[in-house]
């Protein structure tokens, strides 16, 4: 069931998260009202794609990234640890893992069970952070099997499973097999934002872009001197061309200046 629907998920589209992956990858996303995390996250990641489960990072970068498929209209889940109101809950649905009886979920047959529910008859994003937690409680394989089980769910039902939890957690061993289950997720959609934009620049604007975008967005214009064999002043024309693009900014650093791309 998971191998069909996934080989048959496609990017979102439109009609599921109310704009396409591509262009939003590229351009910024408006944060709106009741949707505070989506400070933390700029752009959606260029191969996000239905149907699919992603380890994404910890804290403000999970929570933002699931906002933002939320507030393009996909439907909400988050499962936590966490206490009521500690990160974003306007319009999501809210399961809480733990064995008092204020937790929603006390295991993984009921969390597998409410997934199931709540992304049937619809495309959902459902956003995981008690991982650990089930691992501490049931043992690794046991949340290791609930994992498979949220994941054909989304693979099923054309959902986004958000997975996070910290890598330190859990054994090599376990690391292993968890990344077997969960596709690594671009850590943002500007890398794919830098390469569309890098197309159609001057060769020479192309030559430092270029050397900024591979050192992950921010390097030393005195590096790109030396890189470059361009002059100190000709690097700096052709980076005021580039800032005044909006496409990169410069900041001091120590005796120099410290180039970053937008």
């Amino acid at each position: 069931m998971a191998s069909e629907a996934s080989a048959s998920a496609g990017p979102l589209s439109r009609a599921e998260v109310g704009g396409s992956i591509a262009a939003v990858s590229q351009s910024p996303i408006a944060i709106p009202q009741g949707h505070p995390a989506v400070a933390a996250v700029q752009y959606l990641p260029a191969d996000l794609r239905s149907g699919r489960a992603y380890r994404v990072g910890e804290g403000e970068r999970a929570r933002g990234l699931f906002s933002v498929l939320v507030a393009r209209g996909m439907a909400g889940l988050r499962i936590t640890r966490d206490l009521p109101g500690n990160g974003p809950e306007a319009g999501v649905e809210v399961l809480r893992l733990g064995s008092d009886p204020e937790a929603s979920l006390s295991g993984p047959e009921q969390l597998a069970a409410a997934v199931e529910g709540f992304c049937s008859p619809r495309k959902s994003a459902v956003l995981l952070e008690g991982l650990g937690y089930l691992s501490i409680h049931f043992g690794f394989e046991g949340a290791f099997r609930t994992l498979a089980v949220l994941r054909d769910i989304a693979a099923a039902t054309g959902s986004v499973l958000l997975v996070s939890y910290p890598a330190a957690a859990f054994s090599e061993r376990e690391r292993t097999l968890l990344a077997g289950e969960l596709e690594p997720l671009e850590e943002d959609g500007r890398p794919g934002l830098w390469e569309a934009r890098a197309a159609g620049l001057f060769s020479d604007e192309r030559a430092l872009y270029d050397l900024v975008r591979a050192a992950k967005g921010q390097r030393h214009q005195a590096d790109l001197v030396t890189e470059t064999g361009f002059s100190k002043a000709r690097v700096t024309r052709v980076l005021d061309r580039l800032e005044r693009k909006g496409l990169l900014r410069r900041q001091r650093d120590g005796m120099g200046n410290l180039v970053i791309l937008e």
